[in-house]
C-alpha cells in the first residue's frame, strides 16, 4: 500500500455528512446497547492477546533473523523465513487496531506495511550505509515488505542469497535493523495496552460512546479501512483494476509485483489471515477460540439480526472464494486464476459495503476516513 494514495473525494464527504445527519435524527429510534461488555471482551480477550502473539513472533523473528545474519546457511535461512511468515501473519491480526498506541508509536499500517517496498532504495541504503529507518519516507524501505524482499529476493537462488549475506555484512546489518525497529514498535505498543504499564485498555473500555474517536467508532472505521486496503491494495492494484496513483486507463493490466508479500509468494496466506482476523473481531472470537461478545451480538440486540446474518454469510463467501485461487498469487494474476481473484475482489467490496454503509448506519457510527471509489 503506497503512502501517496490519499483518498479524498469531496462528493463522498458531502454524502457522508448528509448520512451523519440522518443517523442523528434516527438515533433515538435505535434500541440502547451496553457497549462496555462488548469493548471489554474485544480489548482483553482479542486485542491484547493478539498483540502478545505478535510480540512473541517478532521476538522469534529477531532470534532467527540474527542467527541467519551471523551464520548464513540453508538451515538458518529457512528458519528466518519461517519465523518471518509467522510474524507477518500475526501482524495481519493486529492491522485493524490502527488507533491509540499504534498511531503514537508508529505501528500503524502506513508505517510498517507499505508495499511494494522500494528495492532500489534498500540496495542503495545497504551499499552506502547512510540511511534512517525513522525518517518520513522510511516506510517505503522498511517494515514487513522490506524483510520480505531481503529474505526472498526473486532475482537470487537461495545459495546466491546466502552468499550475498556472507560477502556483504551491511546487508545483514540492514535486515537486523529493520527487524529490531519492528520489535521495538510492537513491544512498546503491547506495553501501552496492558494494565500495570500504559493501561490503554482502561481508556479503550471507558470510551464507550459511538461518536467520532470512541472505541466503537475506531474499531468499525479501522475494520472498514482494512477491508478497503484488502480490496484496493491487496487485490485491485495487482489485478490492474485500481491505480496506485491516478486512475486506470484502458484494459486492466495485472501487476503481480505490486502485491503484498510478492517476494515470498505468501499473498494468499496473508490475505486469508486478514479476513479470518476481521471475522474473529466481528463475532468476538477470543484468542482461545471462544465465541464471545462481538459486533454480531451488538446487531442482534438492536434488532438487526438479518444484517448480521448477511455479514456472516459474506465472510464465509470470501473465505470459500480464497480457496479457489491457485497459488502462487503472482502467477494466478497472469493466467486463468485471475477470475477467482476478481471474484474475491467483488466479494470483499460487498462485505465492505455491508459494514461501511449498513452496519455503520445501524449503530450510528460515522465513517470518518476518506476513500476514492465510493465502494
Amino acid at each position: 500500500m503506497k503512502l501517496s494514495k490519499l483518498r479524498l473525494v469531496l462528493f463522498l464527504y458531502g454524502v457522508l455528512n448528509i448520512t451523519s445527519c440522518t443517523k442523528k435524527d434516527s438515533a433515538s429510534n435505535t434500541p440502547q446497547y451496553n457497549r462496555v461488555p462488548f469493548l471489554t471482551n474485544i480489548g482483553n480477550s482479542i486485542i491484547i492477546p493478539q498483540y502478545l502473539d505478535l510480540k512473541n513472533k517478532i521476538d522469534s523473528l529477531y532470534i532467527y533473523g540474527t542467527a541467519f545474519t551471523a551464520n548464513p546457511s540453508t538451515t538458518t535461512l529457512a528458519n528466518a523465513r519461517a519465523s518471518f511468515i509467522n510474524a507477518y501473519k500475526s501482524w495481519e491480526g493486529s492491522a485493524h487496531v490502527d488507533f491509540g498506541p499504534a498511531l503514537t508509536l508508529n505501528l500503524s499500517t502506513t508505517y510498517v506495511n507499505i508495499f511494494p517496498t522500494d528495492t532500489t532504495v534498500i540496495n542503495t541504503n545497504i551499499s552506502q550505509g547512510n540511511y534512517s529507518l525513522t525518517s518520513t519516507n522510511a516506510p517505503n524501505f522498511s517494515g514487513f515488505p522490506a524483510i520480505d524482499f531481503l529474505l526472498f529476493d526473486k532475482k537470487m537462488s537461495d545459495q546466491q542469497l546466502i552468499n550475498s549475506y556472507m560477502s556483504i555484512p551491511a546487508k545483514g546489518a540492514y535486515l537486523t535493523a529493520v527487524i529490531s525497529l519492528l520489535q521495538t514498535q510492537i513491544t512498546n505498543t503491547y506495553n501501552q495496552w496492558i494494565p500495570g504499564q500504559g493501561n490503554y485498555i482502561q481508556t479503550f473500555i471507558s470510551n464507550s460512546g459511538v461518536d467520532e474517536g470512541s472505541s466503537t467508532s475506531n474499531l468499525l472505521n479501522r475494520m472498514c479501512y482494512d477491508l478497503d486496503v484488502i480490496k484496493n491494495d491487496k487485490l485491485g492494484i495487482p489485478l490492474g483494476l485500481v491505480a496506485s496513483v491516478g486512475a486506470v486507463t484502458g484494459a486492466p493490466n495485472p501487476a503481480p509485483q505490486e502485491a503484498e508479500a510478492y517476494f515470498s509468494d505468501s499473498s494468499i496466506a496473508l490475505l486469508r489471515q486478514s479476513i479470518i482476523s476481521l471475522n474473529n473481531l466481528y463475532i468476538g472470537r477470543t484468542a482461545s477460540g471462544k465465541d464471545s461478545t462481538g459486533f454480531d451480538d451488538y446487531l442482534i440486540s438492536i434488532n438487526q439480526a438479518s444484517l448480521n446474518t448477511t455479514i456472516l454469510n459474506q465472510f464465509s463467501v470470501i473465505l470459500t472464494q480464497l480457496n479457489t485461487i491457485p497459488q502462487p498469487f503472482s502467477a494466478s494474476l497472469l493466467n486463468s486464476g485471475n477470475s477467482s481473484i476478481y471474484n474475491t475482489y467483488l466479494d470483499v467490496a460487498h462485505l465492505l459495503a455491508y459494514l461501511k454503509v449498513d452496519m455503520a448506519s445501524a449503530i450510528n457510527v460515522q465513517i470518518d476516513y476518506p476513500d476514492n471509489d465510493g465502494d
